[in-house]
C-alpha cells in the first residue's frame, strides 16, 4: 500500500520525522520498504502481509499507529446530513442471496456536476497510485483508501 505521510499525520500527529515514523511502524510489524516523494509529500510504500487486511486503509494504519506511539487519533467521521428523506423514495436494492451479501447500503446524491475533483484529493489519490478521473470516481476512491471500504457510484438515470 503506497500513503502519503501528511494523511496519517492527519489521524495521528507526531513529532517522529518520516525516517523515525517509519521505522516505528515497520518495527510493528507494517514494513514501510521505501519513502519517495510526490507532490503531496513523502509517500510510504509498505508492505501488508495476508493476515493484516486492516492496514490496507489509512484508518487501519492509524490506528496501529497509534497503538504503536501511545498516543490518540485525531479522528471524528463525518455525519451525513440528515435530510428526512426516505432513500427508497429514489432507490431500493433488493438482495437476493444474504449469504454472499448481508448488507448493502445505498444513498442518492443529487445535483452532482461531474468535473475535475479539487487538486488536493488528485495530489492525494496519485500518491497512493491512482490515476484521478473525476470529481464522482476520485472521491469512491477516497473512501476506499481512507477506510477501507470499497464504494462504487452508479449513475441515476441508467438505474432501472
Amino acid at each position: 500500500m503506497k500513503f502519503p505521510v501528511e494523511w496519517l499525520r492527519e489521524f495521528v500527529p507526531t513529532t517522529l520525522d518520516d525516517k523515525a515514523l517509519a521505522d516505528k511502524l515497520t518495527m510493528a510489524g507494517l514494513e514501510v520498504e521505501e519513502i519517495t516523494p510526490s507532490e503531496d509529500g513523502p509517500v510510504y510504500h509498505t508492505k501488508v502481509t495476508p493476515n493484516r487486511g486492516d492496514w490496507m486503509s489509512l484508518l487501519g494504519v492509524a490506528r496501529e499507529t497509534a497503538a504503536t506511539l501511545d498516543t490518540k487519533m485525531s479522528w471524528l467521521p463525518t455525519p451525513l446530513p440528515d435530510e428526512n428523506d426516505d432513500v427508497r423514495r429514489w432507490a431500493g436494492v433488493v438482495i437476493t442471496d444474504t449469504a454472499l451479501c448481508p448488507r448493502y447500503a445505498g444513498k442518492v446524491v443529487r445535483n452532482v456536476t461531474i468535473g475535475p475533483s479539487p487538486d488536493w484529493i488528485q495530489k492525494r489519490i496519485a500518491a497512493c497510485g491512482m490515476r484521478p478521473v473525476n470529481v464522482v470516481v476520485d472521491v469512491t476512491n477516497y473512501v476506499m483508501l481512507e477506510l477501507g471500504q470499497p464504494l462504487h457510484a452508479f449513475d441515476y438515470d441508467t438505474i432501472p
